[in-house]
Order: structure tokens, then C-alpha cells, then sequence
């Protein structure tokens, strides 16, 4: 089972204040005028993930310390803290406490390094997400590979050498690089089908159980929903035959208050006898719901 990666919240640790990004459940995007720092949360989360270094941004030099990431990995909430401009300090990694609800004082330190270093960053995500030991071209496969293919600057989207791969020794692991992405998008696919085909199966078991409770009520006549059903239809049918005669009389003129106000005292009767109907027909409903 394929372990899932979800971002929670992007912070810029500042002298005076932090500057935080917070995502949501399913798709976000990020849009906004040239220059509003688009590309640079993007590099930010690129960075707290082990990349070896960011643009030198004189804006978040000037106010910023450093880069604090929050998300899951599975069911476990994880914060990354990486020194800005700092490339060579080590990560700090915090676990969420379910027990206190917050992020504790203590904290792992991981090296900025290639994930044969047991110790290093990328070898702490890898295991975390179940890749570890995994070779790519007769290299370490490491979470830099995992995650270099997902996003591109814009200054490289146009290029036609994008990946190095017009250098076969600069593009070595590419393919198999891809090609375990690819290996783990076909797992989390039969997964899903698989839970899918497991979920049909029992909605139509629920469907048949649920039909089975309702024979066996309706046989010792606990409940007679039909009846209730059947009941409704005819004074749907009476109810709208009295509403036509109603609106004859008005729209022809003649005024007969005697009719008139027998038919709307009618009426209302009818429309109180179907919401006492659809009381009853909602509680037998919820009462084989919850049998």
C-alpha cells in the first residue's frame, strides 16, 4: 500500500511576523500578478524537501529566518524547519502530538545529504513513504528524483532540454525514475478500483439485507409502508382534483364563498392527512435504515 503525501501549511519564519500559505483537501492552485512570489512557494516547498539550496531573495533575507513545512505522510502530521540561507545546516524534524494536540519542543536533526546517509533528509522521507532501498539506474533512488519531475521553474518550461535528457549521463535515472513514479500511480489505481469493486458488492449486500428486514416487518405487520404509499398517491390525486375545481371557479368570475371556502377547508385537510403521511412514511423509512 502506496504511503500518501499531503501538504497541510507553508510558513516563512519572520523576524516580526510569518508569512504562511495554508492548502486545502483535493487540488489547490496558486494564482496572482507577476511578481506576487508564485514560483517562490513553490521553491520554498522545494527547499524544506531537501533541495540543496533557493534564489537568493532579498525580500525574505531581509525578514525571514527560515522555512517551516507541515504535512502528512499517511495518517502522521510532520513539520520540516530548515535555516534560510543556510544551506548546510541540518533540517529540523517535529512529529505531531495527538496526545497534546501540537507540535513538541523536541525535534530530529537531519543532514542535507543523499539518502545513502542514513541520517539525511531524503533518506528520512524515503522510509517514511516506503521507498526506501530503491536503486534507479544502479543509484540510490532518493526523494530529490521523486520530486525534481514534479515541479518545473518557469524559466525552464520553455526549454527543450528540460530534464538534461539531451546528455544521456545527466539523464540517467530519468527513465527509471519515471518509471517507479508510474509503478506507484498503477498501485494507488488498483487500489481504488479494488476498493470500488469491494464498496458495489456492499452496497448491493446492504441493498438485499435492507429488502429482507422489510419483508420480514411487512409479514408480521409492524410497519405497511406500501400502504402508506399507496395511501399518498390517492390523496395527491384528490387533493390536485379539488385544487382544479378551486381555480375553475376563480378564473371564470363567479364568486360562490360557500364552495369556495368548503373546497379550501378541504384542501387544507388533505394537505394535512399527506404531511401526517410523510411523517409516517419518513419514520418506517429511518426505522429499516437503522434495522
Amino acid at each position: 500500500m502506496i504511503t500518501k503525501i499531503k501538504l497541510v501549511k507553508l510558513s516563512l519564519i519572520g523576524f516580526r511576523k510569518d508569512y504562511i500559505v495554508d492548502f486545502k483537501d483535493g487540488l489547490n492552485y496558486i494564482t496572482g500578478p507577476t511578481s506576487t512570489g508564485k514560483s517562490s512557494i513553490v521553491e520554498m516547498i522545494n527547499y524544506a524537501f531537501g533541495s540543496k539550496n533557493h534564489k537568493d531573495y532579498i525580500e525574505i533575507r531581509e525578514n525571514c529566518t527560515e522555512v517551516a513545512l507541515e504535512f502528512f505522510i499517511g495518517e502522521e502530521l510532520i513539520k520540516i524547519v530548515r535555516p534560510l540561507f543556510s544551506f548546510d545546516r541540518p533540517a529540523k524534524i517535529y512529529r505531531w502530538d495527538v496526545l497534546n494536540q501540537d507540535f513538541p519542543k523536541f525535534f530530529e536533526l537531519k543532514e542535507i545529504d543523499i539518502p545513502s546517509n542514513e541520517n539525511s533528509l531524503s533518506a528520512f522521507l524515503l522510509k517514511e513513504l516506503g521507498l526506501d532501498n530503491i536503486k534507479a539506474a544502479n543509484q540510490a533512488f532518493s526523494f530529490r528524483d521523486l520530486f525534481k519531475y514534479a515541479y518545473l521553474k518557469q524559466t525552464e518550461i520553455d526549454n527543450e532540454n528540460i530534464q538534461n535528457e539531451k546528455y544521456s549521463d545527466k539523464s540517467l535515472k530519468r527513465k527509471p525514475t519515471f518509471e517507479i513514479m508510474f509503478n506507484i500511480y498503477d498501485e494507488i489505481l488498483a487500489d481504488l478500483k479494488a476498493n470500488l469493486k469491494l464498496k458495489k458488492e456492499q452496497i448491493v449486500e446492504l441493498i438485499k439485507k435492507k429488502n429482507s428486514i422489510y419483508e420480514f416487518l411487512k409479514n408480521l405487520e409492524l410497519i405497511d409502508l406500501e400502504a402508506f404509499i399507496k395511501q399518498k398517491t390517492e390523496l395527491m390525486r384528490i387533493l390536485d382534483k379539488k385544487k382544479q375545481i378551486l381555480y375553475g371557479i376563480k378564473s371564470k368570475g363567479k364568486t360562490d364563498d360557500s364552495m369556495s371556502f368548503k373546497l379550501e377547508k378541504e384542501i387544507n385537510n388533505y394537505k394535512n392527512e399527506l404531511s401526517h403521511l410523510d411523517l409516517k412514511i419518513k419514520e418506517q423509512k429511518e426505522y429499516i435504515d437503522k434495522l
